[in-house]
């Protein structure tokens, strides 16, 4: 088990929400990209995310919410 260190985990999660965003167009399709900065001790480490769609019309303002998913973090 790795240790992670404050600092390293801020940084690279700063790294990963850049651009993790995204619009639905008009075949229902979206797509969003995590940005994984360059460094060997990234490798291994696994990220948990799920998505939102967000309505004005929805209770709550939100449509629908995906399954979680895991990805691991490939050299």
């Amino acid at each position: 088990m790795r240790i992670w260190s404050g600092r390293l985990c801020r940084f690279a999660a700063k790294s990963a929400r850049r651009g993790y965003r995204g619009r639905i167009d008009r075949q229902g399709w979206s797509g969003a990209a995590i940005h994984v900065p360059p460094l060997a001790a990234l490798v291994g480490l696994r990220i948990h995310t799920a998505f939102v769609t967000l309505s004005p019309l929805a209770p709550q303002g939100i449509q629908s919410i995906s399954p979680a998913m895991t990805i691991t973090i490939a050299p």
